[in-house]
């Protein structure tokens, strides 16, 4: 009776093939899984990175349309800065660091943190974002005769993340301002 008893289970090469098989769906599965946790990390810093940028063009934009560009006419992608004569004083919009303006070469290197500033006057500079920026670009000329109109880009450091842009028309009439 003992020779004759059926023994019932798998085999060891069975079992190994079982076993290589699930490693290799496991496998897949993990690399997928990972893959969309890597997308979502992306989107989510694109996403906030672009709800930064509306803020700071909103901002920028409000300060604008009450003040007189100071910039001079035509396109500036070297300055990093741009400059409006309001009721406030002189605005500075600049990027760079606290100390001041930086240009698009030193902001473009990885070991520089250049972020977009405002600075009142000679008062302190106050970040607008935290996103890391390349460059601030303006394109300021006169619209109608009486009112400038800019054309203002920001430029991000991360390369996976689109400029933003956007054109606006000053409000305020140089005389009123200056006064």
């Amino acid at each position: 009776m003992t020779g004759s008893k059926m023994q019932r289970g798998f085999t060891l090469l069975e079992v190994l093939v079982a076993l290589g098989i699930f490693a290799g769906l496991l496998t897949v599965g993990v690399t997928i899984y990972m893959q969309v946790i890597r997308l979502q990390r992306e989107t989510v810093r694109t996403q906030q990175a672009a709800q930064d940028f509306r803020y700071v063009m909103d901002f920028m934009s409000r300060d604008l349309r009450k003040s007189i560009p100071q910039n001079p006419q035509g396109f500036d992608t070297e300055s990093n800065v741009l400059t409006l004569k309001s009721a406030e004083g002189t605005v500075a919009y600049y990027v760079g660091d606290a100390t001041g303006p930086k240009t698009q070469d030193v902001c473009a290197d990885s070991a520089t943190d250049c972020k977009l500033y405002r600075r009142v006057d000679s008062g302190t500079a106050l970040p607008l974002t935290g996103v890391q920026l390349k460059g601030l670009s303006t394109n300021t000329h006169t619209g109608n005769g009486v009112r400038s109109v800019v054309t203002i880009v920001l430029t991000p450091k991360d390369s996976t993340t689109q400029s933003f842009q956007t054109t606006i028309s000053s409000r305020a009439i140089e005389e009123a301002v200056v006064q």
